[in-house]
C-alpha cells in the first residue's frame, strides 16, 4: 500500500502562517517585522511507501502528524479540530468509490464509508491523536492508498474563531472547466473573477505541456482565518478542485497566486507519483516559471494599481539577503529537501531561477519533450526523471541541477523581478 498526503491550501492569513504561500519572519538583527511571504503556492506531497501483497507495514495517525511536522512550517496541536479529507485511491491513483477507511484500535475497529469518489472527511481530536489507530483503506479485501488533504489555517489568536465552509451551501458559476462559488459577492465580481479564471485555463491549454484540471475558487464574505470541509465538487461531466479567497483580497490572490497553484496541481496530475519535497526543483520550480510566463503575457492587462506580482519590497530584500549569505556558493537543487519557511522559500525562488535557464538555453519544447516522456514512462523515479531532462535538453543539466550558483540565481530572478514588477 502507498500512503500518500498532500499538504497545503491552507486558508488564513492574519496572525496564521499561510503554509500556501505566506509566513511571518524575524530579521536577523532580531526586529520582529510583520512581512508576509509569497514563496510559490507551497504544497507539498509526503508519501509514505508500503509494499502491495507480503507484511504489511503499519500507518498510523502520529505517523500522519509525523510527516506533516517534517515540513518544519507546523506542528500537530495547532491542527487540532481541522478535518482531514481522505481519499481511497488504487495503484493507478484512481478514487476508489464506496470503499471503507478502517480506523484499528487494539480494542476493536472504527469503520468509516467513503462516498462515490471514494472520500471521508475526519476531524483531529485529542481522542484520536491519543489512541492513535492505524489507518488502512481497503475494498473488497483489496488495500488501497490513503491520500489525506488538508485545508485549514492555524496559530489563532485569543479571540479568533474558524470560519468553516461548506461548499454545498455556496451558489455556483460554472464557465468553461472553472467554477466560482460564491453567497453574498456582487454579480458583477462574481462575472470578474470567472473570466479571469477563464482566461487563466485558456492560456494553460494554448501555452503549457499540461492538461488543464477542473479548477474553482470559493470567494469567502469573511475575513480569514477559514477552513474548506471538502476539496472539491463534482458538476455532470468534471471534478473541480477549489481554493478558498477572502473577496476582499480577491485579485491580488487571483493573480499573483491563484495562476501558480492551478499549474501546480495540473502537473501533479500529468506526474501522480512524485512529492514535492522529493524534487522541489520541479514541482515547486517549474509552476514558478510559469507563472512568471503568465505575467509576461498579460502585463498590458494588468490593473496598474494591482502592485507587484512576483515580489514587494519586503520580500526581495529577503531573498537578496538569503542569497547573500555564501554568494560564491552553489546550490543543490536536485537534493534539496527544505527544512522550514525561509528553506522552503529560497529552494522555490531558485528553483524558479532554473527553470528560466532552461527555457532560455533549450526552449520551450524541449520542457514539453521532457514532460511528454515522464508521463509516457512506467515506475519512474527521480533518478529517471534527471536522464529524461538530459535526453531534451544536454549533458550539462545535470551539473546546473547539482551546483546551481547563487550569483546565477541572484541574477536571473532580479531580471525577471524588474521585467514584471517595476513596470
Amino acid at each position: 500500500m502507498r500512503v500518500s498526503y498532500l499538504l497545503g491550501n491552507i486558508a488564513g492569513i492574519r496572525r496564521s502562517i499561510f503554509l500556501s504561500g505566506w509566513f511571518k519572519w524575524q530579521e536577523a538583527l532580531g526586529t520582529v517585522a510583520a512581512i508576509f511571504l509569497f514563496f510559490a503556492g507551497l504544497q507539498c506531497t509526503i508519501r509514505v511507501r508500503v509494499p502491495y501483497g507480503g507484511k504489511k507495514g503499519e500507518f498510523r495517525i502520529s505517523d500522519l502528524l509525523g510527516a506533516i511536522q517534517k515540513l518544519g512550517v507546523l506542528d500537530s496541536t495547532q491542527l487540532l479540530g481541522r478535518q482531514f479529507e481522505i481519499t481511497l485511491e488504487d495503484e493507478r491513483r484512481q478514487p476508489v468509490g464506496y470503499s471503507l477507511l478502517l480506523l484499528k484500535y487494539p480494542d476493536g475497529i472504527e469503520t468509516l464509508f467513503a462516498d462515490s469518489a471514494g472520500r471521508v472527511v475526519l476531524t483531529l481530536t485529542q481522542e484520536l491523536i491519543q489512541r492513535n489507530p492505524e489507518l488502512v483503506g481497503t475494498k473488497d479485501g483489496v488495500l488501497l492508498t490513503i491520500a489525506a488533504r488538508l485545508f485549514a489555517a492555524f496559530e489563532l489568536g485569543a479571540n479568533e474563531r474558524w470560519l468553516t465552509i461548506e461548499p454545498a451551501n455556496y451558489q455556483r458559476r460554472f464557465g468553461n472547466g472553472v467554477v466560482v462559488l460564491y453567497r453574498r459577492t456582487p454579480e458583477v465580481l462574481v462575472d470578474s473573477v470567472l473570466h479571469l479564471l477563464n482566461q487563466q485555463r485558456r492560456w494553460i491549454e494554448a501555452n503549457l505541456p499540461v492538461e488543464p484540471i477542473g479548477w474553482g475558487v470559493v470567494l469567502v464574505d469573511s475575513p480569514p482565518p477559514f477552513s474548506l470541509i471538502k476539496t472539491h465538487i463534482r458538476s455532470d461531466t468534471m471534478e473541480f478542485h477549489l481554493f478558498p479567497y477572502w473577496e476582499s483580497e480577491w485579485r491580488e490572490g487571483l493573480y499573483r497566486d491563484n495562476f501558480q497553484r492551478f499549474t501546480k496541481n495540473c502537473l501533479f496530475r500529468t506526474l501522480p507519483y512524485f512529492s514535492e519535497e522529493s524534487a522541489v526543483w520541479l514541482f515547486g520550480g517549474l509552476p514558478g516559471y510559469w507563472s512568471y510566463e503568465y505575467f509576461c503575457s498579460i502585463f498590458e492587462t494588468i490593473p496598474p494599481d494591482l502592485g507587484p506580482l512576483m515580489y514587494n519590497n519586503q520580500e526581495w530584500a529577503m531573498l537578496e539577503s538569503l542569497l547573500a549569505i555564501n554568494p560564491d556558493s552553489t546550490l543543490d537543487l536536485l537534493s534539496w529537501t527544505p527544512s522550514g519557511a525561509l528553506d522552503w522559500f529560497l529552494a522555490l525562488n531558485c528553483s524558479r531561477a532554473f527553470w528560466k535557464v532552461v527555457h532560455d538555453t533549450y526552449g520551450s519544447k524541449a520542457v514539453a519533450q521532457f514532460l511528454g516522456a515522464a508521463k509516457k514512462t512506467q515506475n519512474l523515479t527521480s533518478e529517471r526523471l534527471v536522464e529524461l531532462l538530459i535526453v531534451s535538453t544536454g549533458p550539462d543539466i545535470k551539473l546546473l541541477l547539482k551546483s546551481f550558483p547563487k550569483s546565477r540565481a541572484l541574477s536571473v530572478l532580479l531580471a525577471m523581478h524588474q521585467e514584471i514588477d517595476r513596470r
